[in-house]
């Protein structure tokens, strides 16, 4: 008796559902009523060339491929011929074509400082190796010039030790040139474009030189 008396008094709570459970009516209808307004709008015709013009951009955008894929496989092949050209022995033609090429890229550069000291602001007598500059460029043109022509037209022994020992002289008065020009410090080069005034030759010597010597190599082989 105790116990039903108990159960009448206090009866089992109902679970509540929370209130985030029920259905909101009032915010579908909210989304109905969008959705009706978005269906009752006129469909935006595209412009009369919207199809053209996606058109071109796509060909444009296939053509500026086309072109970066050609400009990779052409550097690609140059990369592979100056790899090889590299590591394979020249021949004595392309040795000698070689000096005959910086001997016509010096001539140039002299004809250019040549011009360009005509129009600087009147040097100071200190700057007398820099006003020479014209000549020292013509004379490296007359003496690589020549070891060209001697490797291309002797073709023999004494040509070859005649071009190493100027590619060594031509090395060493780069070297000094360099270092003359910066002793003045009267000149129009910055440090940075000293520095490479210096390098250029230097390095390019040192690929003729290398030339000559992997030649040497195999004709002492052979």
């Amino acid at each position: 008796m105790d116990e039903n008396d108990s159960r009448q008094r206090h009866p089992p709570a109902e679970a509540e559902e929370p209130a985030d459970a029920l259905p909101n009516f009032e915010a579908q209808q909210a989304f109905g009523r969008v959705i009706e307004q978005l269906r009752a709008e006129p469909a935006a015709e595209p412009a009369a060339d919207f199809t053209l013009r996606v058109m071109a951009g796509i060909s444009e955008v296939q053509s500026e491929m086309t072109d970066a894929a050609t400009a990779a496989r052409q550097l690609k092949k140059r990369t592979a011929s100056l790899l090889r050209y590299l590591t394979e022995t020249p021949s004595l033609s392309d040795i000698a074509l070689c000096f005959l090429l910086a001997g016509f890229f010096y001539f140039l550069l002299g004809v250019i400082f040549f011009l360009g000291i005509q129009n600087l602001e009147p040097l100071p007598e200190t700057a007398g190796w820099l006003r020479l500059q014209p000549q020292v460029a013509m004379l490296t043109a007359g003496v690589l010039g020549t070891l060209g022509l001697l490797l291309l037209l002797v073709a023999g022994g004494f040509a070859l030790r005649l071009a190493r020992l100027g590619t060594i002289a031509y090395i060493g008065f780069s070297v000094f040139n360099g270092i003359w020009i910066s002793l003045e410090n009267t000149g129009p080069f910055t440090p940075i474009g000293l520095l490479c005034f210096t390098a250029a030759p230097v390095l390019l010597g040192l690929f003729l030189a290398a030339s000559l010597q992997r030649y040497h190599r195999r004709a002492a082989a052979g």
